[in-house]
């Protein structure tokens, strides 16, 4: 499959038909074992200073694995709370994650303790958790302030999600309401993404657009007023839409950064209107653009881009690993230090002890859909095929 890295895949491969009893599935067959669809949520009462002391026992050291350059400042003051415990952040790329803790668990190392990933396409969970790499530490009083619907294939810490966003110089208020504006002739050569060939998110967010097809043909009707009619080798209104949009001169950019230039720098009398995460946010203060988000578009704006916490199977620091995801959380009241670097804008906290920070839209007033792991792994490759056919 064209979104992993092909060493990464191979090593997985490798892991799951190696280990007895964990019923992977080869990536190309791309289906999920109903059988393993859920990991049961066993809830741990451990405290905080009892993991501390059981911490310093087995070494007092930790090791993360983390896809977020804000994770050190999290780590400090983890080490200024429990000065006994020494933490390593590698600070590397998604796939690099992955592929280092695959390497190192056939290899019968275990350097990593806690990973910090995005599971936006659901390997992490069908590859990783249901074959017992990574685990999920739920801990009660935390979980206690979380929606039981967000802890089912992880600990999230936070979440973001896309949004697009349109220059508020050339537009005084949002230009599209609805997915299917994208496939007007006034938006020809206007729209700016990432190419979904080159990063699974974007990927993923079309494939629960395609999962959401009945939605989409629905609000096709409520926006032009009749029945949507199918292009020949499209199978439902999603494919339909990608058919359109990919027909549509879409400007295909490198990153999420170079989009928001494109769109939000001042002094345009003309702008495109640009798919980015929304953490890009923060670049209205910190490069001064002009921009700002298209937060209810129809039928839904996407799917939520959740921050998962995992421990690694076999971990040498197992307490510590714990301890530091309770710090992560913000501890049992949410207010922990731990929190801090990951509470800014752009980023959601999902307990429900925390308020939404000034500057963010409640989640409660978005129109999103629910992350839906094993649904989005089984129709990944299929949107995937589909789109790289329109690309010819």
């Amino acid at each position: 499959m064209l979104k992993k890295n092909i060493v990464a895949m191979g090593l997985i491969f490798m892991l799951v038909t190696s280990l007895a009893g964990c019923g992977g599935k080869d990536k190309n067959t791309k289906t999920s074992d109903s059988s393993n669809d859920s990991i049961k949520q066993e809830m741990s009462d451990e405290d905080a200073e009892t993991l501390y002391q059981q911490a310093i026992k087995e070494g007092g050291k930790l090791n993360v694995y983390s896809i977020s350059s804000r994770m050190p400042k999290a780590a400090e003051s983890f080490m200024e709370k429990y000065p006994e415990i020494k933490v390593e952040v590698y600070d590397l790329k998604q796939n690099e994650v992955l592929e280092k803790i695959s390497r190192e668990y056939k290899a019968d190392i275990h350097t990593c303790d806690v990973a910090h990933l995005k599971d936006e396409d659901g390997s992490v969970w069908n590859e990783y958790v249901k074959n017992n790499i990574l685990k999920i530490y739920y801990p009660k009083d935390i979980c206690e302030n979380i929606d039981s619907s967000y802890l089912e294939t992880g600990m999230p810490l936070y979440t973001e999600m896309y949004f697009w966003y349109y220059n508020t110089e050339v537009y005084d208020k949002a230009p599209i309401d609805s997915w299917w504006d994208l496939t007007r002739e006034e938006w020809r050569g206007k729209l700016i993404t990432r190419n979904p060939q080159d990063d699974s998110t974007y990927m993923a967010l079309f494939t629960n657009l395609w999962l959401a097809s009945d939605e989409l043909e629905a609000s096709y009707k409520e926006e032009f007023g009749e029945d949507l009619v199918l292009s020949k080798g499209c199978k439902n209104a999603a494919e339909e839409f990608m058919y359109r949009f990919c027909n549509n001169d879409l400007i295909y950019a490198a990153s999420s950064d170079e989009i928001c230039e494109a769109v939000g720098t001042k002094g345009q009398d003309s702008a495109p209107i640009g798919l980015a995460a929304s953490s890009k946010m923060r670049k209205v203060e910190s490069d001064g653009y002009v921009m700002n988000t298209i937060e209810n578009i129809k039928p839904f704006i996407g799917n939520l881009q959740i921050n998962y916490l995992y421990t690694v199977d076999k971990s040498e620091h197992e307490s510590a690993a714990k301890l530091f995801v309770r710090w992560l959380m913000g501890e049992k009241d949410g207010k922990g230090k731990g929190f801090e670097p990951f509470n800014t804008l752009g980023g959601w906290a999902l307990r429900k002890d925390v308020e939404t920070l000034e500057g963010n839209t409640p989640l409660t007033d978005i129109n999103y859909v629910r992350y839906k792991a094993d649904e989005v792994y089984n129709a990944y490759v299929n949107v995937e095929d589909f789109w790289i056919s329109l690309q010819k």
